[in-house]
């Protein structure tokens, strides 16, 4: 999955951004994370992940860039963090 997601954010595979990606995949929320397992691991389309979970594709849509965004942001380092 990581590797998947570095590429995906647009960002260099380097030791310390793999180490930040991991990290943030961490701190996801399950159906965040779920959403992106599906879509990049399990190379699912949008809707056959809307189907697997049971929700609307447009909701699978808005999850998968949440949490592209929350991801971005953590490498860049432009997202507060804990």
């Amino acid at each position: 999955l990581a590797p998947s997601l570095v590429k995906l954010v647009g960002v260099e595979p380097r030791a310390q951004t793999r180490s930040r990606v991991l990290s943030v995949l961490e701190e996801l929320d399950t159906l965040r994370l779920q959403v992106l397992a599906l879509l990049l691991q399990e190379k699912l389309s949008l809707a056959e992940t809307a189907q697997v979970l049971g929700m609307p594709e447009k909701q699978v849509r808005e999850e998968c860039v949440r949490a592209l965004e929350q991801i971005r942001g953590v490498v860049l380092g432009t997202e507060d963090r804990p």
